[in-house]
């Protein structure tokens, strides 16, 4: 889920800050060809359209980040759990094989002998 979630900002963010100067000034001059905006007011709507670009960039990258800041957190928290768990087990293991070893002792096998080394034959 987090990974959809993280695929649709990173998606979204694409489409709102893929805006060059050069892309901002192509589209305001169509704007200005078509009537919409005036000749005088194309740098001003260039300017604004980059800045709209910048601002969306950071509200992407605080999307982003609060969203990376989440899942890890949910992470840690399951990672504690996890590590509560393995470490009653141990315990549990410890115990019980503690008191299997009070009650019965370990055999120790008997040492075997190394076989004799053989002395060198005199020339």
């Amino acid at each position: 889920m987090a990974q959809n979630t993280l695929k649709k900002l990173l998606d979204a963010g694409v489409q709102f800050t893929d805006l060059s100067k050069g892309k901002a000034e192509s589209l305001v001059k169509s704007l200005v060809k078509a009537g919409v905006v005036q000749r005088g007011d194309a740098e001003a709507v260039v300017q604004s359209l980059l800045e709209r670009g910048r601002e969306a960039s950071d509200k992407i990258t605080a999307s982003v980040q609060a969203e990376v800041s989440r899942q890890l957190t949910a992470f840690s928290e399951r990672f504690d759990a996890v590590e509560d768990r393995v470490e009653a087990v141990a315990e549990s293991v410890a115990e019980r094989f503690g008191k299997a070893a009070e009650k019965a002792p370990a055999k120790k096998a008997p040492a075997k002998k190394a076989p004799a080394k053989k002395a060198p034959a005199k020339k």
